[in-house]
């Protein structure tokens, strides 16, 4: 039985994304930001960030990077673009649906951010794997503010910041040069600091894009 949603969010909108978090096994603090759109009306979102992983027990000890998820889910398929170089092409295991705060998902306490903008933080289960996200929206806009969550060895927190509606510009989902010769791929790397990263995405695009399991 599904539950009446309490709010949904818009169907388009563009937002920056703060993001810090922690992979505990090798003391690795990632932060850095990120530019999202999300799209259902057409079935697409973007997420480009600009990351920094800092740890004293990797080398090097301090390492930038730069990562583009386009997300086509007419198509099936996420564009994975690194420091604006390497593509990969992969299936995507995850439906679309519209971004909504469930009936169900327990209401922990209500804020006030700035002057004006009345928040209220949820606890959301979205499915085993990710199993506890603390998000803050705004009331009635159900537009996200702030997200909290615990992934295994990983916690992660991101702020969202000038979020607006609708798509300035379409031309932000065009299929980057790099990628339009990728082959599909089968992601299968475990190495540490991918297996983070790979994370922080599939969290993102569970609460902010609306991803469901097929």
């Amino acid at each position: 039985m599904t539950s009446t949603p309490v709010c949904c969010a818009p169907d388009q909108w563009e937002g920056h994304l703060y993001i810090g978090s922690f992979l505990f096994p090798y003391a690795i603090h990632t932060y850095g930001t990120a530019d999202v759109a999300y799209d259902c009306t057409n079935s697409r979102a973007l997420i480009n960030a600009t990351l920094v992983d800092e740890s004293p027990f990797v080398d090097p000890k301090m390492k930038q990077y730069s990562a583009l998820y386009l997300e086509d889910y007419n198509n099936n398929y996420e564009y994975e673009l690194d420091n604006g170089v390497y593509c990969q092409k992969t299936r995507l295991d995850v439906n679309m649906t519209k971004q909504c705060v469930q009936g169900g998902d327990n209401l922990l306490y209500s804020g006030v951010v700035g002057e004006h903008i009345i928040t209220d933080a949820y606890n959301i289960t979205l499915d085993k794997s990710v199993p506890n996200i603390r998000a803050s929206i705004e009331r009635g806009s159900c537009v996200p503010v702030h997200l909290y969550f615990t992934h295994k060895v990983v916690v992660t927190n991101v702020d969202v910041y000038n979020m607006t509606p609708g798509i300035k510009d379409t031309k932000i989902f065009d299929i980057p040069p790099q990628c339009k010769h990728a082959s599909p791929k089968h992601r299968w790397t475990m190495e540490g600091m991918y297996v983070f990263k790979l994370n922080i995405r599939e969290t993102l695009q569970q609460v902010l894009f609306g991803g469901r399991k097929r």
